[in-house]
């Protein structure tokens, strides 16, 4: 209405004939404004007779008038000197004025408080990247026979650069993304798209699911998703009943959208006690835009980032994460717990962790698949009895070729022809590293039913994200082996390598490259350092096995020989004599040397 108004003041009414006057009443009829319009613009002129305007007007009705609307008004007042861009002039002069969210009763505490530009940008900068493609609907909508709206295709070809671009120089949700219908609101989809389409095929990210309760109220809801803890980007309030909360997923492909958005639905209705609407679940579903009103109510962003950080965490949290019961005293002291069965006896117990470390080239990969054969048969490992289970060994580094015909000769060597009971598998990996935390969430969906009494990861540098050196990025990399642990039963077995140099005098848990959290993280550590001996035959390798462990007696060194492809334990003593690089026998056979050198001179 202030915008017609403005126009009007082009078109003197003293000057119009009864045509042209019949013509603005007509145009304001049919656009669907007030009589009060015409009557006030129309009093300026003399000719002017009270009741006249809304006589003619209620005659409207029955006038074929149809093609005369607002566009006439406007067409008016611009051959009468109106500039062409006085709506945008209008519009950014108010918005800089007055760009104030629409009072409300608080929804949660300490909810967001802006201005409807503000909220519209706030929301694209944390779900989008500027070049990302964002689909909406304003004006393209239909209605139904009850008089409801419902979006169609809408905008699908601007990115959220170019709309956030509109917003900072307008301060204006509707010069930004156009006007809108105040029945119907506006919607937003809250993934990205090819901008070909807005069909589940032309989305470009699988990066958040829409999760809508119509129950409870919204106070409820809040608390629901408070409790839950879901990775929520996003918080909107519909405009209506329900909020509109955009959870994180970050899937890689379609299918892991699905499996994760059918367990975040399935933990919703579980554990959080509200049927979230199934259509939902779509990833080119329509969300309520922030910024806009419908029915006079603000669709406004409540919150953004609440929750947990990541989908993974999230999981984590829901399935086996929560905090423990507080124990109760007095303890009874003549009754211990029932512990996790022991898988390596003496070293390591099932769904805890062990690292396997050693300098680069030191035959761990042929120590680990030693020893994972000799879990999934049950045999005795270097002096260690294994429990017999099933084992996944996940090669990183080795050709797929070359690291399947190092298990048959290692198997064979050991005395194993077949494996019956298919209880070794593996999983050639070389050239399709991740991040662990993606590659833990693909074992967790798709080894959940394979009872694996122990996955081997061999090595970890394939995987690592985050600077090595630092222990608060090392520990958020270890702690997706522990959702590993939790989530499938089972132990976890890793390999690392030693930092560079000579390591002898140092204690194993300072010989491993990196932070030291890994040495602290795992419940059972061994090491592996090679050992220099004279004597020893060219085909062999002399190493001392060192142990560090968290749940057993202290395991004294021991020392092993590598004659390929197998390792074995020295017993007839030919490594008795041999020293690590940098220890103090090295030293000491070094000095002895060096006088037994001077005495013969």
């Amino acid at each position: 209405m202030e915008d017609i108004r403005e126009y009007l003041k082009y078109i003197n009414c003293s000057q119009c004939t009864y045509d042209e006057w019949l013509q603005v009443g007509l145009g304001l009829y049919h656009s669907r404004y007030s009589c009060d319009i015409w009557e006030e613009w129309s009093m300026r002129d003399p000719r002017f007779k009270d009741g006249e305007c809304q006589r003619k007007w209620d005659g409207f009705k029955d006038y074929d008038g149809t093609n005369v609307t607002v566009k006439t008004i406007y067409k008016m007042a611009y051959e009468r000197g109106c500039p062409k861009n006085l709506s945008k002039a209008i519009r950014r002069d108010r918005a800089l004025r007055k760009d104030e969210p629409i009072p409300r009763e608080d929804v949660i505490e300490g909810e967001l408080h802006m201005t409807p530009s503000e909220q519209l940008k706030t929301y694209l900068r944390t779900l989008y990247k500027s070049k990302d493609i964002v689909a909406y609907v304003t004006t393209d909508v239909g209605q139904n026979k009850d008089g409801t709206y419902y979006p169609l295709a809408g905008v699908f070809t601007r990115t959220a650069g170019d709309i956030l671009g509109d917003l900072e120089e307008t301060h204006d949700v509707s010069m930004s993304v156009g006007d809108w219908h105040d029945g119907a609101g506006a919607w937003i989809r809250v993934n990205t798209y090819n901008g070909r389409g807005v069909r589940n095929e032309d989305v470009r990210s699988w990066r958040y699911v829409l999760v809508e309760c119509d129950t409870g109220s919204l106070a409820e809801q809040y608390e629901m998703y408070k409790k839950l803890q879901l990775p929520i980007a996003c918080l909107v309030h519909s405009g209506g009943k329900s909020l509109h909360a955009i959870v994180k997923v970050d899937a890689k492909d379609a299918r892991q959208y699905r499996e994760r958005v059918d367990f975040i639905y399935e933990q919703v209705q579980e554990k959080g006690g509200m049927k979230p609407d199934s259509a939902d679940k779509n990833p080119s579903r329509l969300s309520r835009m922030p910024g806009v009103t419908r029915n006079g109510v603000e669709q406004s962003l409540l919150a953004v980032n609440i929750g947990l950080k990541t989908f993974s965490d999230w999981r984590y949290f829901i399935t086996k994460g929560e905090q423990p019961a507080i124990i109760e005293y007095p303890i009874n002291f003549t009754e211990r717990p029932q512990l996790a069965e022991e898988l390596i006896h003496g070293l390591l117990r099932r769904g805890h962790k062990m690292l396997v470390s050693g300098a680069s080239k030191a035959n761990k990969s042929f120590f680990l698949i030693e020893l994972g054969i000799a879990i999934s048969q049950g045999l005795e490992f270097l002096g260690f009895q294994c429990e017999k289970g099933k084992v996944l060994y996940i090669n990183m580094e080795i050709d797929k070729d070359s690291c399947n015909d190092r298990v048959i000769q290692i198997a064979r060597a050991m005395g194993v022809e077949k494996d019956p009971d298919r209880m070794f598998a593996m999983k050639n990996m070389r050239g399709l590293a991740r991040p662990l935390e993606e590659l833990v969430d693909e074992l967790i969906t798709e080894y959940k039913d394979e009872n694996f009494a122990a996955i081997i990861v061999d090595p970890i540098y394939k995987l690592m994200t985050g600077d090595e050196n630092n222990a608060t990025d090392m520990g958020a990399f270890t702690n997706h082996f522990d959702r590993l642990c939790t989530a499938l039963g089972c132990s976890v077995i890793y390999s690392h390598h030693h930092s560079k140099g000579a390591k002898g005098a140092l204690s194993i848990l300072d010989r491993m490259s990196g932070s030291g959290v890994f040495a602290r993280d795992p419940d059972a550590l061994i090491d592996l350092t090679e050992l220099e001996v004279e004597n020893l035959p060219e085909e062999m390798t002399g190493w001392e096995m060192g142990f560090v462990v968290r749940d057993f007696k202290r395991i004294k060194p021991l020392r092993v020989i590598f004659n390929y492809p197998l390792h074995e334990l020295d017993h007839d003593g030919l490594l008795r004599k041999g020293y690590t690089h940098g220890s103090v026998e090295e030293e000491v056979h070094k000095q002895k040397m060096i006088k037994q050198g001077a005495k013969e001179t």
